[in-house]
């Protein structure tokens, strides 16, 4: 089934519910900046593990061609900022 995409009343609808700036700025919204600071933070701490260490390379390798020690490199550099 193919939607009515004639119909544009849903989509100005969220527009209109969706707040014209602040959405992402961390002073307007600073409970959401905590958020994203804590899921950094569960990031970094879950990428002590080998395997998910392994996991994010291997991301990273699916978008960039780099051999797996440079995308183990860029892995490690970002945990060890955090």
């Amino acid at each position: 089934m193919v939607p009515n995409t004639t119909d544009a009343t849903e989509f100005i609808e969220n527009l209109r519910n969706c707040p014209k700036s602040g959405l992402h700025n961390p002073i307007k919204n600073v409970d959401r900046y905590v958020m994203l600071g804590d899921v950094c933070a569960k990031s970094a701490e879950l990428m002590r593990d080998p395997e998910i260490e392994l996991f994010f390379a291997k991301l990273i390798q699916r978008v960039m061609p780099k051999s797996i020690n440079q995308c183990l490199g860029e892995v490690r550099v970002t945990k060890s900022l955090s």
